[in-house]
């Protein structure tokens, strides 16, 4: 892959940075809305995985890859089902026996100050055809 496709991320680990980081946000199922959640100490956490660019494309990428040429403005939607939607996350949390953790804040708006972070070090891979997809979103 270029190089231009190495960019650093939010996060180092070792000194490290990652290609692509993502983070997926939850909020503890005992508040009724994200919102609500995000007012409370305990009420968020993020599970962080990080992504190094291949030249091989990861499979289980290709069905969310497929549609985002269908996702090309904010709060655009596209259906996919659970199974193919989450098999990467589920690899990437296979391929990780170790994770750091530590209190932090969410890095968008709100920006709230009570999210608990899970980071697993260890990468899974992307093409680098597959990290242009994602690159080409561009939000509002």
């Amino acid at each position: 892959c270029p190089t231009r496709h190495r960019s650093p991320s939010e996060h180092f680990i070792d000194g490290e940075s990652f290609a692509v980081e993502i983070h997926a946000v939850h909020y503890d199922c005992k508040y009724d809305t994200f919102e609500e959640a995000a007012e409370e100490k305990d009420g968020l956490a993020v599970l962080t995985i990080f992504a190094e660019a291949v030249p091989n494309d990861n499979e289980l990428l290709n069905p969310l890859c497929d549609l985002l040429p269908n996702v090309t403005k904010a709060d655009s939607k596209v259906q996919l089902s659970a199974r193919e939607g989450l098999q990467w996350v589920g690899s990437g949390i296979k391929l990780n026996h170790h994770y750091y953790t530590y209190p932090g804040s969410l890095t968008t708006d709100p920006y709230t100050e009570n999210v608990i972070f899970i980071l697993l070090p260890e990468a899974i891979t992307l093409s680098c055809a597959q990290l242009a997809a994602f690159r080409r979103i561009r939000g509002d």
